[in-house]
């Protein structure tokens, strides 16, 4: 049937003999209307072929018009134009803006849960990929089985990628990975601005997490060789090894990446997040069940919180780390001096690690720390971690706070020792809340505040600056047996521990006899000094309350300012002295009674037999030998009380104005052996001011 058109009529009125208004080409206007097409033949079939266009006729014209059929062809599109609203918008064919959104429905992905959609998905990242940038939609369930190192979507160099599956599962339950290899989902190499969102994602339940957690399953998302700008939104994840892994642990050329924003929530994640040289990254983790919530190896800037609970085969939940940044391990161990490795550590980091209340945990299980993969120079600057942790006798009943220790040279045997100076930890704070005061049971068997920065002596030990524990409260359970540690004899600014609480619990403190460590407003029960010439340097500053100090030499180094074992004024306190393989007809402890202490009392115990005396031993000063002890005892476990004093008079306190030498002297025979612990209770007036 061809379309008719309704030809208006014409009325043409007679022309002068001189009108040439109406003149055309060829004569007479009207002479050559009269000579044209009826009204009749214009409205027959052909009649199109018989009006006229400045471009040709009208038939020509209604030629070049898309017919139905041409409309449904697959490449339509491609001649219809479209341009966004708004100023600078540029044109762009109707092709063009449709191939910008991408799903696997139109590369044949069924997604109902049920067939195998994983060659769609491919098919259609690589589309995209080749487009350079754009989306790839997702909103069903599909179904994949993802072979060990393949990948759904691999973009390489490509730019403003969105890979929106936030109402999708990807379900790739079916497939087991057996062997200890990187299997990422998505995958991006160079590039910049990409974005990842899923709905979720379901992998396969390792039947023995407890031995593969964290070795065994897919990377969701992986960026490498500097791809910049990340987001990533995970609503969902089970069963993954990473949740979001970037860089290479052997391999420094994978790094570089940058401008990553994280958020995952799951279960059964090894690792919700592990960069290696990457910077300026964003955090925020809710999972239960992992290998360690966040591993942050050789990053700058990184911020953000990890939520957590049930922690699988590794101690630490948050572990700061250094990198590999040039050099291979391959080559460095086999020569350690011509091919060295070079590493950089992390810098610039503020977290927040917690324990949502976890039944699943090592012994050992702590909030966060650091802790080194190799042994060549690096810093650690800036490094702001809070924890908290609540346990009882079910949940949570030995995870500790933080450490910071090095088991290095065990991975790799070029490094003789775990720490040296060229390793530095500059201003590194630590806050938070380990509760277990619910707890009956013992604590965590390596101790709930655990830094220890060196190895056999302090030539090998790293230089720590600006440390502080400032708002660090440990409430121990009542089986508490562990104490807590500050070992870092490389000490080369004053640390801080102000609001350092852990009544109950002793610290062991270890440092040097010139830069203090300044305690203020907390409770220690013991503060363990020993180890060094006069004892490790402390200033006892306001509010802070110590019951005991202890050292196995004597203490010289302790200053008082503000604040005491009680407080503010008299401050009574006790000093343990370690007297170890007694020998000859007496032993002196020189200055254990220092001037201007009121001693109050002096007890011993025997820690192991005493061999040659015949009858026992006395225990006082030059000149009155028994002040403190006569005593007929000399098997380990024995003990002698302020009771022992010779007299009424030795028994009430005694003020030295000089320092006196204790003397322990062996009746009848030489000593020729044993172990005798003394502990003396003092008191000391503050300075008049």
């Amino acid at each position: 049937m061809v379309d008719t058109v309704a030809v208006p009529s014409i009325e043409v009125a007679e022309p002068s003999p001189t009108d040439t208004a109406l003149g055309v080409v060829g004569g007479n206007q009207l002479k050559n209307l009269k000579a044209g097409p009826s009204f009749g033949q214009l409205a027959a079939a052909d009649g199109a072929q018989k009006l006229g266009t400045p471009e040709g006729t009208v038939q020509e014209a209604l030629d070049v018009r898309p017919t139905e059929t041409a409309l449904a062809a697959p490449t339509a599109s491609s001649g219809f134009g479209f341009i966004q609203s708004g100023a600078g918008a540029v044109p762009r064919s109707v092709e063009e803006e449709l191939r910008a959104i991408l799903s696997p429905e139109q590369f044949d992905a069924v997604g109902d849960g049920v067939a195998d959609d994983t060659l769609a998905i491919q098919t259609a990242s690589a589309a995209l990929n080749v487009l350079g940038s754009g989306t790839l939609r997702g909103l069903k369930n599909y179904k994949v089985a993802l072979a060990q190192g393949q990948s759904l979507g691999v973009f390489t160099n490509s730019k403003n990628i969105n890979v929106d599956f936030s109402g999708a599962v990807i379900d790739n339950s079916s497939v087991s990975y057996t062997a200890d290899a990187l299997t990422p989902i998505f995958l991006f190499d160079g590039g910049s601005g990409f974005r990842v969102d899923i709905g979720e994602y379901i992998g396969y339940t390792l039947p023995t997490p407890a031995s593969h957690l964290g070795y065994r399953g897919a990377t969701l998302v992986r960026a490498i060789n500097g791809a910049k700008k990340i987001a990533v939104d995970i609503r969902k994840a089970t069963n993954l090894r990473y949740g979001f892994q970037t860089g290479e642990y052997g391999d420094a050329t994978k790094g570089g990446c940058a401008f990553i924003d994280l958020k995952i929530r799951g279960s059964m994640i090894g690792y919700p997040i592990a960069a290696y040289l990457a910077d300026h990254i964003s955090v925020d983790i809710d999972v239960d069940g992992f290998h360690r919530a966040a591993y942050i190896a050789g990053c700058d800037s990184v911020t953000g919180v990890a939520q957590w609970r049930d922690q699988y085969i590794a101690d630490t939940a948050l572990l700061i780390t250094d990198a590999l940044q040039s050099g291979t391990d391959v080559a460095a161990q086999a020569d350690p001096v011509g091919a060295p490795t070079t590493s950089r550590g992390t810098s610039n980091l503020r977290m927040t690690s917690i324990d949502k209340g976890s039944t699943v945990f090592s012994t050992s299980s702590r909030c966060a720390g650091i802790s080194l993969s190799r042994v060549d120079p690096v810093v650690f600057k800036n490094i702001d971690v809070t924890v908290s942790t609540k346990g009882t006798n079910t949940v949570s009943t030995v995870v500790g706070g933080w450490m910071v220790a090095s088991a290095a040279k065990s991975i790799w045997s070029r490094y003789p020792f775990n720490w040296e100076p060229t390793i530095v930890l500059d201003n590194v704070s630590v806050s938070g809340v380990v509760d277990h005061s619910q707890c009956t049971l013992p604590g965590n068997t390596g101790s709930e505040f655990y830094v220890f920065t060196f190895e056999s002596s302090a030539s090998h030990a790293a230089t720590v600056r600006n440390f502080s524990a400032n708002n660090f409260q440990f409430l121990p359970s009542s089986g508490q047996t562990r104490v807590n540690y500050f070992h870092a004899p490389g000490l080369t600014n004053a640390a801080s521990f102000n609001g350092f609480d852990t009544p109950g619990v002793g610290l062991s403190l270890f440092t040097n006899a010139t830069v203090p460590v300044v305690f203020g407003r907390g409770r220690i029960a013991d503060l363990d000094v020993s180890g060094v010439t006069g004892g490790s340097a402390i200033v006892i500053g306001p509010g802070s309350v110590i019951a005991t100090q202890t050292s196995n030499v004597l203490i010289t180094n302790t200053a008082m300012n503000g604040g005491s074992v009680s407080g503010a004024g008299f401050a009574i306190r006790q000093r343990l002295i370690k007297l170890v393989a007694l020998s000859g007809p007496s032993v002196s402890v020189a200055n254990a009674f220092q001037a201007g202490e009121v001693i109050f009392g002096v007890q011993g115990l025997i820690k192991t037999t005493i061999p040659g005396p015949t009858t026992g031993i006395n225990v006082g000063v030059s000149g009155t030998i028994s002040r403190y002890a006569n005593q007929n005892i000399l098997a380990a476990g024995s003990k002698f009380t302020v009771t022992a004093a010779a007299s009424d008079a030795d028994r009430s306190p005694h003020y030295y104005a000089s320092s006196t030498a204790l003397l322990v002297t062996a009746k009848t025979a030489d000593f020729t052996g044993g172990e005798l612990w003394v502990v003396i209770t003092y008191g000391r007036f503050p300075d008049m001011i």
